[in-house]
């Protein structure tokens, strides 16, 4: 058996489900050979997933359609998906690279179905151009690991070079597509691909592969560094972590983990830059309780009776929504049905809330808060400051700043999911109900 195919063979579990990234490239052309013959011998079952990025037009469109064709004709069931990756990273002030990253991720999670395995065709120069990448941008250890394996997600090939997957192809007969944007040098991968890795191995004949080594190393550091960790220093809330003042006398490399474990906690895992730790713990050493600092993809750092607490930025939710009848699409995503009831029908048991039609302002908006929010509610004597109605409720400052209202100028009518304002209350004279049903 060929060291690519015990790789694939090693990796490829008896009755399990498996799906193969596929770009039509040599590498997960040649994950995607292996892995349907071994699939048949162990009786696990593969399928294919290719993503046209929209960066290429139509040279991108026929790859996709390559590698449809391809999994037709060996009877692979196989998903195309097209994203549009030059718009989302306009967006998102992101490189195209990181854009398009993001987006194949995001669509490789998203089709993966319970219990099934993510295959993905990584290469061992891949790895190098990686951890160099990792280095040159001030990353800690866990950057300079490269690329990692997880649970629900191998790398079959990782240890197997370039030019091993191209002999084999050309072996095997198996065809493959060239991305062309692979040559272009102002993509920073490709430019430590076809300009600096290959000045090394002049220099260095097995830079690639004890790059891999240092890899495994850095894995096996960060592995003893996690166990220094203890469980209280790092508390998981809805909206955000606190982290305990005792991580600022430890050691910088315990300090720095923790700083990404809390951040990985909020859904980014983009690596942090050394100079962002830095800069985190001198505003924590020296700043005053109640002060925040932005650091990258839209978190913030606050400081809170000496610990420090990191939550997502709440300008995502900023844009405001027309109230109506029908289904609401709320600023941060979440969707609530306003539907017209009977009195009848009214049940505050079920958990919805509900108000007087009539009573809501036709231009009431659904928004975050603002200065000289006011709030009545449901069965108070008089209003008060939204953020004295907040303090009562012991909201935090990320939830404050994330909560969606509804409100007509600085009139708080509904605080969504929690509590419904006093002046819009169903009371003898009502006519007409509405109830809110969130999604």
């Amino acid at each position: 058996m060929n060291k690519i195919e015990e790789k694939v063979f090693d990796c490829i579990c008896s009755h399990k489900k498996y799906l193969v990234a596929v770009s039509g490239g040599a590498d997960s052309m040649v994950l995607l050979h292996v892995a349907n013959q071994i699939a048949d011998q162990k009786d696990a079952s593969i399928r294919a997933i290719t993503i046209e990025h929209g960066i290429r037009g139509k040279e991108s469109q026929k790859d996709a359609q390559f590698v449809e064709t391809y999994c037709k004709e060996h009877n692979i069931n196989c998903k195309v998906v097209h994203v549009d990756v030059p718009k989302m990273a306009k967006e998102n002030k992101e490189t195209i690279e990181e854009s398009a990253r993001n987006l194949r991720y995001k669509e490789f999670y998203k089709e993966l179905a319970s219990g099934e395995i993510l295959l993905v065709a990584h290469n061992l120069n891949d790895q190098a151009e990686t951890i160099l990448m990792h280095i040159f941008r001030g990353s800690g250890i866990d950057g300079a690991r490269g690329i990692g394996q997880k649970d629900n997600l191998k790398r079959p090939l990782l240890q197997i070079s370039k030019q091993e997957i191209l002999c084999y192809a050309k072996e095997n007969n198996i065809p493959f597509v060239s991305d062309t944007t692979n040559d272009d040098i102002s993509y920073n991968r490709n430019y430590i691909r076809k300009e600096i890795l290959p000045k090394i191995e002049q220099i260095y004949p097995k830079a690639i592969e004890n790059l891999s080594k240092f890899a495994d190393f850095c894995a096996q550091s960060e592995y003893f560094i996690c166990s220094s960790i203890k469980p209280e220093w790092i508390n998981i809330s809805k909206n955000n972590v606190t982290i305990d003042q005792e991580v600022l006398s430890q050691n910088p490399l315990v300090f720095a983990k923790v700083i990404k474990l809390a951040y990985n906690s909020l859904g980014e895992y983009s690596d942090l830059e050394s100079k962002h730790i830095d800069i985190i713990k001198d505003f924590w050493l020296t700043s005053k309780d109640g002060l925040t600092i932005d650091i990258p993809h839209g978190i913030i750092v606050e400081k809170r009776k000496n610990n420090a607490i990191l939550y997502k930025n709440s300008a995502i939710c900023k844009t405001n929504c027309n109230f109506g009848l029908g289904e609401n699409v709320l600023p941060n995503g979440q969707i609530v049905l306003v539907e017209k009831i009977s009195k009848e029908q009214i049940d505050y048991s079920s958990g919805n809330f509900f108000a007087d039609y009539h009573k809501i302002p036709f231009d009431a908006i659904w928004r975050t808060r603002q200065d000289g929010d006011r709030f009545q509610k449901l069965g108070s004597r008089g209003s008060k400051k939204l953020n004295d109605y907040f303090t009562d409720k012991k909201f935090d400052f990320a939830s404050r700043n994330n909560q969606i209202l509804l409100a007509k100028n600085n009139v708080v009518l509904f605080v969504a999911g929690i509590d419904i304002a006093e002046n819009v209350k169903v009371d003898a004279g009502t006519e007409e109900v509405v109830r809110f049903i969130l999604k």
